[in-house]
């Protein structure tokens, strides 16, 4: 059987992005160079990828979170302490926390 071992995603901003999964989240940094950066998320590892610059100079990231194809979903065992613990570190929820929490997910 398989099992998924790295989900990657294209960063545009690979700092910006490392900063949110490691101090916001509190990923754990596995795997670093120049372009790339490896986090342990549990069972799996989360890479990210610097989009090279002459290709990211032009792209536009104004998108809404909401529009992207791609979603990562983390499992925890307290959803209000983890709420909590995001907050504390600055993350703003949208509707779709407070519809999980009513949920009881």
């Amino acid at each position: 059987m398989m099992r998924l071992d790295t989900a990657m995603i294209y960063a545009k901003d690979l700092p910006k992005m490392v900063a949110f999964y490691e101090e916001t989240l509190g990923l754990r940094v596995i795997t670093r160079s120049e372009t790339w950066v490896e986090l342990a998320a549990g069972g799996a590892k989360l890479g990210l990828h610097a989009i090279p610059g002459h290709f990211a100079e032009g792209m536009e990231t104004d998108s809404l979170r909401e529009e992207t194809p791609l979603k990562l979903l983390f499992a925890v065992a307290d959803v209000g302490a983890e709420v909590a613990r995001l907050k504390s570190r600055g993350w703003v929820f949208g509707w779709w926390i407070r519809r999980a929490m009513f949920w009881g997910l």
